[in-house]
């Protein structure tokens, strides 16, 4: 099993959205503030929740920038998956980066779930299976 096939597996909906989405450069944590403080609000749950992955890597990458060759990843979920794995997940971090890698692994587990729902509400509903007819009862 390759490390996408894993990401796949583990995250089966962020994957397929993030996947679609491609190439993925670490936001500006700066300029993310700004567009929020200007009045940029993407609506929906989803989009809060791709803009809460979004926040957390940004916060997290001055820790582990140095680490990676560029800002540039295959697509978001890696980018996230790859930025934990650089700090340990925040075990034996200090609290501020602790504190970001729990925020953006808990960003991460409540948008596949928000993910899962959606798909799972999207499904047509299976029709109701004929109850079967009560024996009849001697007499």
């Amino acid at each position: 099993m390759n490390y996408d096939q894993i990401l796949q597996a583990s995250f089966p909906c962020v994957y397929r959205i993030c996947a679609a989405q491609g190439a993925y450069t670490i936001p500006d944590r700066e300029m993310m503030v700004r567009a929020l403080q200007s009045g940029f609000c993407l609506t929906g749950a989803r989009y809060n929740g791709i803009l809460r992955v979004d926040m957390a890597v940004a916060s997290l990458w001055p820790y582990a920038a140095a680490q990676f060759p560029s800002d540039h990843f295959p697509h978001r979920l890696a980018a996230a998956v790859q930025l934990l794995q650089a700090l340990h997940f925040g075990e034996n971090q200090p609290p501020p980066v602790a504190e970001l890698a729990q925020e953006l692994s808990a960003a991460l587990d409540d948008l596949e779930h928000l993910l899962e729902a959606e798909h799972d509400a999207a499904r047509p509903a299976r029709p109701a299976a004929a109850a079967e007819p009560a024996p009849e009862e001697k007499a």
